[in-house]
């Protein structure tokens, strides 16, 4: 069985830690196979607060943003999202950040020469079955990420 360390603490009504509560299992005779930390393949993603979005001056299609990952430090991102705007929140991944499942590993970069469109097909049918718009090849890629 799988059991979330919030449900154990919520039902043994206790505040010891994760190594604590694994021994006491072990001792009392219910083997502890493993630990999953699922949040750790997350770690280089934020909430972020947009800061400020303005149109990219050099592409018809991209926004400009700063955005505030949590820790003060204003970053700049280029975004896809016509809805980008100041005040709203969405899910930053900072450079070095792994992307679950595609093993690529995001670095900061310059983008030149960025066309956009309309996704293929098999994209835009896989963000429908999830309940999402698709829109166009890098918001669609965006939302495949955070929502897929």
């Amino acid at each position: 069985m799988k059991f979330s360390l919030s449900w154990l603490k919520a039902h043994l009504e206790t505040e010891a830690s994760l190594a604590e509560i694994t021994g006491l299992l072990n001792r009392i005779g219910l083997e502890v196979e493993g630990v999953e930390d699922r949040g750790a393949a997350l770690a280089g993603f934020r909430i972020a607060h947009v800061v400020s979005a303005e149109q990219h001056p050099n592409a018809d299609r991209l926004r400009a943003l700063k955005v505030d990952p949590g820790d003060g430090n204003l970053l700049s991102v280029v975004c896809g999202a016509p809805n980008a705007r100041a005040g709203m929140k969405g899910v930053v991944a900072l450079p070095g950040a792994f992307i679950p499942g595609t093993g690529i590993t995001l670095k900061k970069g310059e983008i030149r020469g960025v066309r956009n469109g309309p996704s293929p097909k098999w994209l835009q049918d896989l963000l429908v079955a999830i309940g999402q718009r698709p829109i166009n090849a890098l918001v669609d890629v965006t939302n495949l990420y955070t929502y897929g």
